[in-house]
């Protein structure tokens, strides 16, 4: 996502507002800040949520039970697009979006970064090896005033060529895209969606999650 005006607000401000936000043991949300410079900002927005559990034993006792747990949004700020990364998106990003929107006596304005899953895939066949559109999906459309269809392809090779034959005339931009590639002699999946939202699947590697943020940087200007 891109934030408006974020030059303009600047981050050491939003910094600033984060640390007196600081998240602690008395408190039930706050920010947990694991990286600030001049031009990037990542860290954690978390929020601890406390219950009562009641449970009733076979003699008809009732036993009280405290349960605490805790939910949290990794996120970054970086001036450079995409301003807001997210991994693994949650309910809580909502919270810190807002959050972000108070500190700024809500001048923020979070925009979705003008890129479809079939733009950043040809952004991505040029930056990563071995690429193959596994399994692609469409947005519903009608086939009479009554009957409504959603179709999905799935594949052990490159499905695109084949659903485009079968759509014909009634294809359109997929909703998402399946992609199989090769990182480190290792193959690694993935599924793009509108907006430049990405999931990336197996283990957690900043070398690709930067390739994936620069295509999806270089998408978002040829829009």
């Amino acid at each position: 996502m891109n934030i408006g005006r974020l030059r303009q607000i600047g981050l050491e401000f939003l910094h600033e507002k984060m640390l007196e936000d600081k998240f602690d043991d008395d408190s039930t949300s706050g920010f947990w800040i694991e990286r600030a410079n001049e031009r990037e900002l990542s860290g954690r927005f978390i929020e601890k949520h406390a219950t009562e559990e009641i449970i009733v034993d076979p003699f008809g006792r009732e036993l009280r039970f405290n349960r605490v747990f805790f939910a949290e949004q990794h996120f970054e700020l970086r001036l450079t697009s995409p301003n807001l990364v997210l991994r693994d998106p949650s309910p809580v990003m909502k919270r810190l979006i807002g959050r972000l929107s108070e500190y700024s006596n809500f001048r923020i304005v979070v925009m979705p970064i003008e890129c479809s899953a079939m733009q950043l895939l040809e952004v991505l066949v040029q930056r990563l090896e071995n690429v193959e559109t596994y399994a692609m999906s469409f947005a519903a459309f009608s086939v009479t005033p009554d009957i409504t269809v959603r179709m999905s392809f799935k594949g052990t090779a490159d499905v695109r060529a084949e659903a485009r034959k079968f759509l014909g005339a009634r294809r359109g931009e997929p909703e998402a895209l399946k992609l199989q590639f090769t990182f480190a002699d290792v193959i690694r999946r993935c599924e793009l969606r509108e907006n430049g939202a990405v999931q990336i699947y197996g283990e957690y590697e900043p070398e690709l999650v930067s390739i994936f943020l620069r295509a999806i940087r270089e998408c978002g200007k040829t829009n």
